[in-house]
């Protein structure tokens, strides 16, 4: 049989429902992150480009990261972790010539890139150019 002039319409969670804010994905999250960063004009951020491919990226798990910068930076700056293997970050990589990971730049309270971190060659060299850059961040 044939229905004529019926629609059917499936039942689709509406995009501002809580139910849909709640299951956004880490992708999604890390974008409003880093627009919420962006348009923060009272504190600098700090852009973390990293890779799941990484060892050292690994090391620097986002616990151990975060329980760091939090130790250094006392809530003066934005942090906002960039995967590289995620397209949709493909423009902040050629904008500020990521070539390695991990690698953290930092941006003044006008969104200007002002320091960037040192190639990674070991995780002591990684951290030290972290404190570094967290410091200057405080001083902006």
């Amino acid at each position: 049989r044939e229905a004529r002039g019926f629609i059917m319409i499936a039942r689709l969670p509406l995009p501002w429902s809580r139910s849909q804010s709640r299951r956004r994905s880490s992708s999604e999250r890390d974008k409003i992150r880093y627009a919420k960063a962006l348009n923060d004009r009272s504190r600098c951020t700090l852009l973390y480009f990293n890779s799941d491919k990484c060892k050292l990226c690994a090391y620097l798990s986002k616990k151990h990261l975060h329980e760091l910068f939090e130790e250094d930076n006392e809530g003066e700056l934005n942090l906002v972790q960039l995967g590289i293997e995620n397209e949709s970050w493909y423009p902040e990589v050629l904008y500020y010539r990521i070539e390695y990971v991990p690698c953290f730049i930092l941006l003044d309270k006008k969104n200007r890139a002002r320091l960037k971190s040192t190639i990674p060659t070991d995780p002591a060299r990684v951290l030290k150019s972290l404190h570094e850059i967290i410091e200057e961040g405080k001083k902006m």
